[in-house]
C-alpha cells in the first residue's frame, strides 16, 4: 500500500511540474499559441499579433465597426481561454503516457498493464487533439477573417 502512495505522490508532482512549466511562459509573460492581444487605448483599438516579429493593426472605434471589433475582441478572448483550458487536459494526457509504461505503476494494486487499457488511451488522447487542433484553427480562423473585415 504504501508503494501505492508514493507512485500516486509521483504521478501528482510530475502533473504540478509540468503543469507549471506550460502556464509559467503562456499566462506570465503572455506567449499565447497565435499571439494575438487586443487593447483599447483613447478610443482606437491596437491588436498586436506575434511574439518576436509583432504585426500591429489600429483601428478607430466608430458606429460602423463597434460590432465587429466586440466580434473581435470575443475572438481573441476564446482563443485564450482554449489554450488556458487545453493546458492542463494536455499536461494530463502528458502525464498519462509518461506513466503508462512506467514498471512502479504497471504493478500497483488493482491496476492490470494491459494492452488494452494503452490502445484506449490512444484513441482518447487523438480524439482530444484533433478537437483542441481544430478548434483552435476554427478560432484562429475567425480572427483573422474579422481582421480582415475590418480592413
Amino acid at each position: 500500500m504504501k508503494g501505492d502512495y508514493s507512485v500516486w505522490l509521483r504521478i501528482s508532482l510530475t502533473y504540478f511540474v509540468v503543469l507549471t512549466m506550460l502556464y509559467v511562459p503562456i499566462v506570465l509573460l503572455n506567449i499565447f499559441p497565435s499571439n494575438y492581444t487586443f487593447q483599447e487605448i483613447d478610443g482606437t483599438v491596437l491588436i498586436e499579433h506575434g511574439v518576436f516579429n509583432k504585426e500591429l493593426f489600429e483601428f478607430e472605434i466608430n458606429s460602423e465597426n463597434k460590432q465587429e471589433l466586440a466580434v473581435l475582441h470575443y475572438h481573441i478572448r476564446s482563443i485564450h481561454s482554449l489554450v488556458i483550458l487545453g493546458i492542463p487536459l494536455l499536461s494530463f494526457i502528458f502525464v498519462g503516457f509518461l506513466f503508462q509504461f512506467s514498471k512502479h505503476f504497471k504493478t500497483m494494486k488493482g491496476i492490470e498493464a494491459s494492452r488494452k487499457r494503452a490502445v484506449a488511451l490512444i484513441l482518447m488522447t487523438t480524439v482530444i487533439l484533433l478537437w483542441l487542433v481544430g478548434e483552435f484553427l476554427y478560432r484562429r480562423g475567425n480572427i483573422i477573417s474579422s481582421i480582415t473585415e475590418l480592413l
